[in-house]
């Protein structure tokens, strides 16, 4: 396997993530902030606060599809794999989280650590991780 090959979802992931994250600073913001009749003073906290979670969750995304190029190019069986996958993307999820709401309101999951916090938690790790499992297992056998 080249490496042209090996990195080619992650080139994907990170070009469609760029664009949308350009699409959405350049046209669709400034239009959004016209059209709420915002100041042209307010915009500057208004596009950092956006930018900040925008490359956060961008970055999660990017993560997620190198992890996926590496368990796919690794000798491991595609179930192991599989497992791994579903075992760390909630994690990855989880920790991306609490870095955007560290951007956003200057603490790292504070609210998460409550009782219903932690039930939101366990809800992310119970239905994102089976999903990734079969998104991985799926697609791993065409690869």
């Amino acid at each position: 396997m080249r490496l042209g090959e090996k990195y080619t979802p992650l080139v994907k992931t990170a070009t469609v993530t760029a664009v949308l994250i350009s699409a959405g600073m350049l046209v669709l913001m400034p239009v959004l902030l016209i059209l709420k009749g915002a100041n042209f003073s307010m915009w500057v906290s208004a596009y950092g606060k956006v930018i900040s979670i925008s490359f956060v969750l961008g970055a999660l995304a990017i993560f997620m599809a190198w992890l996926r190029c590496e368990l796919i190019s690794s000798s491991l069986p595609r179930f192991l794999a599989a497992v791994i996958f579903g075992i760390l993307s909630p994690v990855l999820f989880v920790i991306f989280l609490g870095i955007a709401t560290y951007f956003q309101d200057g603490v790292f999951l504070k609210e998460d650590m409550s009782n219903e916090g932690l039930k939101n938690i366990g809800l992310i790790f119970g239905l994102l991780g089976p999903l990734c499992f079969v998104m991985y297992f799926g697609g791993a056998k065409n690869a």
